[in-house]
């Protein structure tokens, strides 16, 4: 199913540090099966959205090849982050005429393998026009603790990106904000108004963050690409 046609304008934010991962090197340039993590990403984006409705982020750290890359599957100017996700967010804002799109994407560069299911129930959702928002979310299903005392995992969910949201409702909303949410949801959480619908998350939708992430991904590439479900990652 495709939404090539459908008004959605998509930030990928690719200008994160990545601390966690390697001082030395950017973990979205480590390849694996000999191709970028961020453009697994873009390959799998780009199987439903066209590229000029595509926006990246990038860090000023960014070499000549890398943003050759990049611009292999975007039409807009790559957008030069700020020091917080949030900051690149607002940043890639500016860069987005809204009069153009009806929905607003964000996207963490460092998730390659969201599946084809979130995708489209995320979409489906927001073409229905009953919601604000939709996320994919799950219940925590480890035990959690707050200094050392069990807390009701019942009552607590981990949240996913994509992230799909009314864009001229996203917007409004944004210039009201005085935290810095850690997602996207959390710009526009606390509107008593918001309907949100809740896609399940999927466990093979990894975000990148640690080193030893990589083995992992690997593994769940090897799985799509043996059994014909999965990511288009060859050169």
């Amino acid at each position: 199913m495709s939404y090539k046609k459908s008004k959605i304008a998509c930030i990928i934010l690719a200008s994160g540090n990545g601390l966690r991962f390697d001082n030395s090197k950017s973990k979205l340039f480590y390849k694996v099966h000999r191709t970028p993590i961020i453009e697994i990403t873009l390959k799998n984006i780009t199987k439903y959205l066209n590229k000029d409705s595509i926006y990246i982020t990038i860090s000023k750290k960014i070499t000549k090849n890398e943003k050759k890359l990049l611009l292999k599957y975007t039409e807009n100017q790559l957008v030069y982050g700020g020091k917080t996700r949030f900051a690149s967010l607002k940043q890639a804002l500016k860069n987005i005429n809204a009069n153009n799109y009806d929905f607003l994407m964000i996207h963490d560069a460092a998730r390659p393998t969201f599946t084809k299911n979130i995708m489209i129930e995320l979409l489906s959702s927001m073409n229905s026009k009953k919601y604000h928002c939709a996320v994919p979310a799950s219940k925590i299903e480890d035990t959690i603790r707050k200094k050392n005392k069990s807390v009701k995992r019942n009552d607590y969910k981990y949240y996913q990106t994509p992230q799909v949201f009314k864009f001229k409702f996203f917007r409004d909303n944004i210039e009201k904000i005085k935290i810095n949410p850690t997602d996207d949801l959390g710009i526009i959480e606390r509107n008593k108004n918001l309907k949100i619908k809740y896609i399940e998350a999927s466990k093979e939708n990894i975000k990148i963050t640690k080193k030893n992430d990589i083995d992992i991904l690997k593994k769940i590439l090897n799985f799509n690409i043996k059994y014909g479900s999965g990511f288009d990652i060859h050169k």
